[in-house]
């Protein structure tokens, strides 16, 4: 003989089922508000944050934002607003808006005002190229849509995002801003000169990632420059050699824990034979050898069709330094030129 419970208690205990169901349902979101955690079941786990973005946002302290410049109906949006949201789970004062630049025009066009025509206190950037401002404080730093979106016409978000992200969050604690120092005096080329041989292209892209750029000539007949606040020092195709003391000069600043940028030409006497420009030895510090003669492409399909190879374009080899060149991710136009 089965038991059948009457209307009564079937009803008795649908009610009670409703209030357990209720009351687990507000203490789970009551438990979800006091701790936010997301589950990441990507199979690149992009969404999962490394202990070095948990120790960067430790140490920001303090209310800083974030905003997306993308059109509302960006699928490209998307998983950037979910990374953001891993963000927000291990920074409550954290803010995320998405600033759409037909639909908010003019809150975009303040926004330009506000930060000067895309100008801060550490670098220049055309707000036109950019898909995501950080800021703290009076500091922001950008992040173009190239540097999140890698593919063409946007697509899925780089696996570098995170690392690009919580970078710039490192960059808005305050910290004194970051020198590059470019010297000259020795026939180096010119971060002001706008030609094929200059360094203005490289210059508009070190100013975009918020370094502050400083001239330093070299001249025997004046006082030693200053180098302190040098945290990289850019030599760029001397002609003539170094003294042994400027040499000497450099050597103690990157002692103290500045960054080295050494691009040396070969340069030849009278006579066709090498120079010592003396800023190799710096090099030599690091493990770092140069061969003393010259290179010649014989592959055909590297080397430019004029000469006998000595302008050609590079093969480089897989490294973190030069991941963005390597094969598999070239674009042509950031292929390295040889000459």
């Amino acid at each position: 003989m089965r038991w059948s419970p009457s209307l009564k208690v079937q009803s008795s205990i649908a009610g009670i089922a409703v209030l357990a169901a209720g009351f687990l349902f507000t203490e789970v979101n009551f438990i979800g508000s006091r701790r936010h955690t997301r589950w990441d079941f990507s199979d690149s786990q992009l969404f999962v944050l490394s202990t070095a973005t948990h120790e960067v946002m430790a140490e920001l302290a303090g209310p800083s934002e974030a905003i997306l410049l993308l059109p509302q109906d960006d699928p490209s949006a998307l998983d950037l607003k979910h990374l953001l949201a891993a963000y927000q789970t291990i920074d409550s004062e954290l803010s995320v808006r998405q600033l759409d630049p037909e639909q908010n025009a003019a809150d975009v066009l303040g926004l330009r005002r506000e930060l000067a025509e895309g100008k801060s206190e550490l670098g220049r950037f055309d707000i036109d190229d950019v898909a995501l401002i950080l800021r703290r404080k009076d500091r922001s730093w950008f992040i173009s849509r190239q540097q999140l979106f890698p593919e063409p016409g946007g697509g899925a978000l780089s696996e570098e995002s995170e690392r690009l992200i919580s970078e710039g969050f490192a960059e808005l604690i305050e910290r004194k801003a970051q020198y590059a120092c470019f010297f000259s005096g020795h026939g180096e080329r010119s971060i002001d000169d706008y030609s094929p041989e200059g360094l203005s292209a490289l210059r508009q892209r070190l100013e975009k990632t918020n370094l502050v750029i400083r001239k330093i000539v070299f001249d025997s007949t004046q006082k030693s420059p200053d180098l302190s606040n040098c945290d990289l020092l850019a030599v760029v195709g001397p002609r003539q050699p170094w003294r042994p003391e400027e040499v000497v000069r450099l050597r103690e600043q990157l002692g103290k824990g500045a960054s080295l940028l050494l691009a040396v030409d070969p340069s030849v006497n009278a006579q066709g034979q090498l120079i010592d420009l003396q800023v190799e030895s710096l090099a030599a510090d690091f493990g770092v050898g140069f061969g003393r003669g010259f290179i010649l492409e014989e592959d055909k399909s590297h080397r430019l069709p004029q000469g006998q190879g000595e302008a050609f374009f590079a093969h480089i080899k897989t490294h973190p330094i030069t991941r963005g060149l390597t094969e598999e991710l070239m674009r042509s136009d950031t292929r390295v030129l040889v000459v």
